[in-house]
């Protein structure tokens, strides 16, 4: 079943315009090339510091009583965790002559100001992997940086699972698959604001020449976004890591990463089986893919969704998204 989520998410805004026209045309160049800004959903902040919440830690263990015997009384263990936003922005401007010379100015501003708009989705969407807030206090903190350890001191260490076990060759690097349940991972954005990408046309404004020999007037737009994303259950999603890539392609046995697969997916718990993705490069789609052409198995199958075909693992819906890089760092 693909994503459904109770949360706005950026298809919606692309099915909505404004009186001009303008919110759409954004929506759609944001989640062109970027999964998992199509899928996930967008909450308010609780806080104006973040969205504080709370994580489960430990399970309370029940005793086993005889008769005439007392119970010691238990509890859960939760942990409170304060999740931020970030701000990004970015200024376009347009040469007022270049702009007007075909009588159709606004329609021109967006064409030129769409690899503005594509740029500033590409770095969100990077984020919402590979961000790390303590690290770099300007960034959110995303999902690999959540999920970027196996050593059993972390908890969400049981939900990394490593693809090259056996694995004798030299990649050139490694990547990621990440099953994804967006009811629980989500985007945020500030309180008493608004979620996705925020346009502000400045109009004509004297501006310095790119040649820098002088003025010119140039139509400008400035854009801000301040998402941020947070995770209510380590559990409800698996990164499966360590997948070598060589000569741009999976250096790994279909049968080998199918079956990691199999491992990795079964480690959520099934009360948190809903609303998945599994997000992956899209070297990693081609591969599963063939895999799906070549095999006749029922774990992989291509199917007919919205008059489009669908690579699906299992029930899981199978979609690229190039922000996953390929130059990972393998993890131990």
């Amino acid at each position: 079943m693909a994503a459904i989520a109770q949360y706005p998410t950026l298809a919606d805004v692309a099915s909505r315009t404004d009186e001009n026209g303008e919110i759409a045309p954004i929506a759609e160049v944001l989640s062109q090339n970027n999964a998992i800004l199509r899928h996930i959903p967008w909450r308010e902040c609780n806080m104006t510091t973040g969205f504080k919440h709370s994580i489960r830690t430990g399970i309370p263990e029940p005793t086993w009583r005889g008769m005439y015997e007392g119970v010691q009384p238990t509890k859960s263990s939760t942990a409170s965790v304060v999740d931020v936003t970030s701000n990004v922005e970015s200024y376009a401007s347009v040469d007022v002559d270049l702009a007007e010379i075909n009588g159709k100015t606004a329609q021109f501003r967006l064409s030129e100001e769409k690899a503005f708009i594509q740029g500033m989705s590409d770095a969100v969407a990077a984020a919402l992997y590979y961000g790390d807030n303590d690290k770099d206090i300007r960034k959110f903190t995303g999902l690999a940086t959540r999920y970027a350890t196996m050593s059993k001191k972390v908890p969400a260490s049981h939900n990394v699972v490593a693809a090259d076990t056996g694995y004798t060759g030299t990649p050139d690097g490694y990547t990621s698959v990440y099953i994804v349940n967006f009811d629980e991972f989500f985007g945020l954005y500030p309180k008493g604001s608004t979620y996705g990408l925020k346009h502000t046309d400045k109009n004509v404004m004297t501006v310095d020449a790119p040649d820098g020999k002088g003025k010119m007037e140039a139509y400008v737009d400035h854009y801000k976004w301040q998402p941020g994303a947070a995770l209510n259950d380590w559990r409800a999603c698996v990164r499966v890591c360590n997948i070598p890539m060589k000569d741009g392609e999976v250096n790994l046995q279909s049968d080998s990463l199918i079956k990691t697969l199999i491992r990795a997916k079964n480690r959520i718990p099934a009360q948190l089986r809903r609303h998945q993705v599994m997000l992956c490069r899209t070297e990693i789609q081609t591969a599963l893919e063939i895999a799906a052409y070549e095999k006749s198995t029922q774990c992989l199958k291509i199917v007919e969704a919205a008059e489009q075909m669908a690579t699906h693992f299992f029930t899981i819906p199978i979609e690229a998204d190039d922000a996953i890089r390929i130059d990972e760092a393998k993890i131990s």
